[in-house]
């Protein structure tokens, strides 16, 4: 089932901002979103979920300053990368990341 939920960019924002802030002082964040269809119910958070092909937005809350990019899937924030990593620009550039249990595996994931 297609969620209608609308997520509340300026939220999504000014999470990303405090939470980067840490790093530096973030200045310009740029926010983008786009759909992306997953293998199962769980959107990537788990390898546990229905076996049902599931729509998801995914939001990207992205400090060019910094590097870093805080992602979000169906608004839950799901982790932040170093924006140089050459597979995740592959993966943005495709429009498809990848969820939480496996994005550690294969890009440069920063603790916030």
């Amino acid at each position: 089932m297609k969620s209608n939920k609308k997520f509340d960019r300026e939220l999504l924002i000014e999470w990303a901002r405090e939470s980067l802030s840490k790093f530096g002082e973030p200045c310009t964040l740029y926010y983008y979103e786009w759909p992306q269809t997953w293998g199962s119910t769980a959107c990537g958070f788990s390898e546990l979920g229905g076996a049902a092909m599931t729509s998801a937005q995914t939001c990207m809350v992205e400090s060019p300053i910094l590097g870093l990019a805080c992602i979000f899937i169906n608004g839950y924030y799901t982790y932040t990368v170093k924006m140089n990593d050459e597979k995740f620009k592959e993966h943005v550039q495709k429009r498809f990341v990848l969820g939480k249990i496996n994005a550690d595996k294969f890009y440069e994931v920063v603790d916030i």
